[in-house]
């Protein structure tokens, strides 16, 4: 499963694919989530403003970090489990 990730000051919750709309939404490069989304993406893949992909072993999902608390991006979606090991490898990020 996957759960989207935004900055601590934003309210946004996930309401359907509809809702992505008007976000920047940050993904790490051929991973897969569903048809669905898996379609929104490949239908946005050259719009900037609507997905950024970042790929690197071991380094893609910092770099999403990084890019959502600095404001680059608006949303991250990615396995609750690997959030939680990469928030607990660095703190720095946890409160963001």
């Amino acid at each position: 499963s996957s759960t989207f990730y935004v900055r601590v000051d934003d309210d946004w919750r996930y309401d359907g694919i509809k809702s992505l709309e008007s976000r920047r939404l940050g993904m790490i490069a051929d991973y897969l989530y569903g048809d669905e989304f898996d379609s929104y993406v490949a239908d946005n893949a050259e719009n900037l403003n609507r997905v950024q992909t970042v790929a690197g072993s071991g380094t893609a999902l910092i770099s999403n970090v990084r890019k959502l608390i600095g404001g680059r991006i608006d949303v991250i979606i990615e396995d609750p489990f690997v959030m939680a090991w990469l928030l607990k490898q660095h703190p720095e990020f946890e409160s963001k």
